[in-house]
């Protein structure tokens, strides 16, 4: 059996990225829960939005001769909160826009999730991720596109409609 990829992205005015691969198995089948293999692990600013978006596009193109299934990107959900005020404030907005236009654009398909930053915050931690030793020192950003890659991993395991979303089976 092959393995499933799945890329995370927290867009803003630094931008973070992390794919990571289990076995298909532990997806779809009976087998046990198996770790999540930290493929990449990266974050970019001082460049243009249309840069990042299409840098976050890329990884997909990085990684999909390596399985055969679609690889899900997984992006942080832009929300406006109070007291928060500059120049940059959509920019999380503007790049998630200028992703859906560079997966238009795809030869491939991606299928596109987008989940609210307090969920994946919540549900993987600092803690945990050191705890299932998947804690990467620095580049914040990429570690908010790491949870984001693993809450998705987790939901999907729970939820047959979202695993037939992301690789077209449950």
């Amino acid at each position: 059996m092959g393995k499933l990829i799945v890329v995370g992205a927290d867009p803003g005015g630094t931008s973070g990225v992390c794919a990571g691969a289990i076995p298909e198995e532990t997806m779809f089948g009976d087998a046990p829960y198996q770790g999540i293999e930290i493929l990449l692990y990266d974050q970019y600013d001082d460049e243009a939005e249309g840069i990042h978006a299409w840098k976050i596009v890329e990884v997909v193109y990085q990684f999909c001769n390596q399985t055969d299934y679609p690889i899900p990107l997984v992006c942080e959900q832009f929300s406006l909160r109070k007291f928060i005020r500059g120049p940059d404030i959509l920019s999380p907005e503007r790049i998630n826009g200028l992703i859906r236009e560079e997966i238009r654009k795809a030869s491939i398909p991606i299928p596109l999730f987008y989940q609210m930053p307090a969920h994946a915050k919540e549900a993987v931690t600092n803690q945990r991720l050191k705890a299932w030793d998947l804690y990467i020192r620095g580049k914040e950003h990429a570690r908010d596109a790491e949870r984001h890659m693993i809450h998705f991993i987790r939901r999907a395991r729970k939820i047959p409609a979202l695993r037939k979303e992301a690789w077209g089976r449950e």
